[in-house]
């Protein structure tokens, strides 16, 4: 359909949205929803002279050189105290998306290089190491300062170390049953449901936990114990043993 679309400029789309009585919340993506990490400097302190808030999202546009956005848009926003949005963050739920140690404390930005290995990050990842927990309870296990321990998780986040997730678990025993029984056939599906929500991409070094727990082959590593938090598997009974039926 190429022949037929044109690309609309942000400020645009804001137009033709406020139109019909829907505001912007923020970006799909949630990395492009904190400046700091997408944004250099020099950038945001430019940024912080534009007032109208379609201009500012435009120029952002050119200093980053996005040219695709993902965004959501609502009816009659209600804008959050920053002590509503401090209780919210601190009952939700969140959960690591990979094992401890294939955390990598660092990443590739439009701002440049990230690095984010301190103290309150490390933290944060040991809290959920054994499974999924609020901010609360990630805050009440660390000695550190709760802005700190936030700020940290928000980045863990945004580069996709960490999900939010729902705090009550749901069945999705069946839905993976039937995940198992097509891999490896035509109508594969390549990732695995948790009862946290959202979906975990099935990893070739561990398909054989989930395909037929006692034929693994090859290095699991710290999958069976990350698989076993989601409760995916079984806790694994030792460091080399594979987990049982």
């Amino acid at each position: 359909m190429n022949a037929n679309w044109d690309a609309l400029c942000v400020t645009e789309v804001r137009s033709e949205m406020a139109s019909m009585g829907l505001s912007p919340v923020g970006s799909a993506t949630l990395i492009e929803n904190f400046d700091s990490l997408v944004v250099r400097r020099t950038g945001r302190r430019m940024l912080d002279t534009i007032s109208n808030a379609s201009a500012r999202e435009l120029a952002r546009d050119f200093l980053i050189n996005q040219s695709f956005r993902r965004h959501v848009y609502t009816r009659a926003p209600r804008h959050l105290s920053a002590k509503e949005r401090r209780q919210l963050l601190r009952s939700s739920t969140f959960a690591l998306s990979r094992p401890r140690r294939a955390i990598k404390y660092r990443a590739i930005t439009p701002s440049g290089r990230l690095n984010y290995g301190n103290a309150a990050a490390r933290a944060v990842v040991a809290a959920l190491s054994d499974g999924p927990a609020s901010l609360a309870e990630i805050v009440a296990a660390s000695p550190l300062a709760e802005q700190d321990v936030q700020a940290s998780l928000l980045v863990l986040c945004a580069v996709g170390a960490v999900w939010p997730v729902e705090s009550r678990a749901a069945s999705v025993a069946a839905l993976n049953e039937a995940i198992c029984r097509r891999l490896g056939g035509p109508a594969e599906i390549r990732h695995l449901g948790l009862p946290h929500g959202t979906a975990l991409p099935i990893e070739d070094a561990w398909l054989g936990l989930v395909a037929d727990r006692n034929k693994a082959k090859g290095k699991t590593g710290d999958w069976p114990k990350f698989l076993a938090s989601h409760r995916l598997l079984p806790e694994p009974a030792g460091p080399n043993e594979m987990p049982g039926h």
